[in-house]
């Protein structure tokens, strides 16, 4: 019985997954930004750190990165 549910398992199709690469480029240009900001003091560390997440939020949400799989926003 026990070989039988893992023979099933195993042929049963697996579906393709693709990774959106624009997304997370430019979030993580954003956080590396905003280490570099903080890292040269060129702002302060709490606003550096709130306008980071802002932007990166702001910008997931534009480009659809917080969908789930029948689409709908999360």
């Amino acid at each position: 019985m026990l070989p039988l549910l893992f023979a099933e398992a195993a042929t049963a199709p697996v579906p393709e997954v693709v990774k959106p690469v624009l997304p997370m480029l430019v979030l993580g240009g954003i956080m590396t930004l905003t280490y570099v900001a903080i890292g040269f003091d060129w702002m302060n560390k709490c606003l550096a750190a709130l306008l980071g997440a802002l932007l990166c939020v702001s910008f997931a949400l534009g480009m659809g990165v917080f969908k789930d799989e029948a689409g709908h926003s999360a």
